[in-house]
């Protein structure tokens, strides 16, 4: 058959014009695949996803812009491409992941109160959070834990912008003042035990 023999069975949705395109053309594209990718099973899906898209899009080609195995090879490499990026952008994730533990992992050995002093401190806020009202709390949690702007507090919880600014405000300073009486009680305990 004819490549206008085939492309005319594909559009018309003719199954058999399309097993006659798929051994015409698979093994070369898989040839092209594996070179890019490297791994049969990856190719092979590659391959699957190129002759899916060529079997949906038939319509599309235009033999005034090339044959019918240039525009097959075109997609087919695409697909490689595709999975090539996205299967490098996964390994940069896991890079980086594994990056962040091993530091936190040397940190912890080398370091080890260190750990033990950021969970005090987290323990401490969590108590200071515990003196503001519910309001208060509410928009000091979704500003710095969730790192929400006050425009976007506003908006969640349907606040006036103003509102919003002025319940951190008098949140922090309800925060700074709890700390600064712990600091003074901490220091006053400090020199009690100091010795006469």
């Amino acid at each position: 058959m004819s490549d206008a023999e085939i492309l005319s069975q594909l559009v018309s949705g003719d199954e058999t014009g399309f097993w006659i395109f798929y051994a015409r053309f698979s093994a070369t594209l898989f040839s092209l695949i594996r070179h890019i990718l490297w791994d049969a099973q990856e190719a092979e899906e590659a391959l699957q996803d190129a002759f899916t898209q060529m079997w949906k899009n038939s319509s599309r080609f235009d033999p005034a812009r090339g044959t019918l195995f240039s525009w097959a090879v075109a997609i087919a490499r695409n697909k490689a491409l595709d999975r090539l990026r996205r299967a490098r952008r996964h390994q940069r994730i896991y890079d980086c992941l594994a990056e962040e533990r091993s530091a936190a992992e040397l940190q912890a050995k080398q370091f080890p109160a260190s750990g033990l002093m950021e969970s005090d401190e987290r323990g401490r806020v969590r108590a200071a959070l515990v003196l503001l009202s519910s309001a208060e709390r509410e928009v000091i949690e979704l500003a710095f834990f969730s790192g929400m702007t006050h425009v976007e507090i506003s908006r969640k919880l349907l606040l006036p912008l103003g509102t919003t600014k002025a319940r951190i405000r008098r949140g922090l300073l309800t925060l700074r003042h709890a700390f600064e009486v712990e600091e003074r009680t901490t220091e006053n305990g400090l020199r009690d035990l100091q010795p006469v």
